[in-house]
């Protein structure tokens, strides 16, 4: 229970028998097993809470990185437009490389 073996739980009925008395001794057990079980109430009361607590911050760092999934696509969505300008770019280029020189690549006489 709180460490205390067979024998040291033994030793305290009885010191506790000797100094309450016959009489007092099962209404003060039985006291103490209300506070006990009190405490183990707000204990996991506690504990509980204190899991909640952790479980709503995990979802609020959750939701801040989902916030920023649409910043990110964004970006990406950027780049690869301006990739895609770049390509389109070097094609009309070359394109336009390959008219003044022909099909085999001598220049042309207009």
């Amino acid at each position: 229970m709180f460490g205390i073996g067979t024998t040291e739980l033994i030793l305290i009925l009885v010191v506790a028998l000797l100094v309450l008395g016959p009489q007092r001794l099962p209404e003060v057990m039985k006291l103490l097993g209300k506070v006990l079980s009190q405490f183990r109430k707000i204990t996991d009361e506690v504990k509980k809470e204190i899991m909640d607590q952790e479980e709503l911050g995990e979802i609020q760092e959750s939701l801040k990185e989902l916030g920023e999934v649409p910043r990110l696509m964004q970006k990406q969505m950027e780049k690869e437009l301006e990739e895609m300008e770049r390509l389109k770019k070097e094609n009309r280029e070359d394109e336009s490389g390959t008219e003044e020189t022909g099909e085999k690549g001598e220049k042309r006489e207009d």
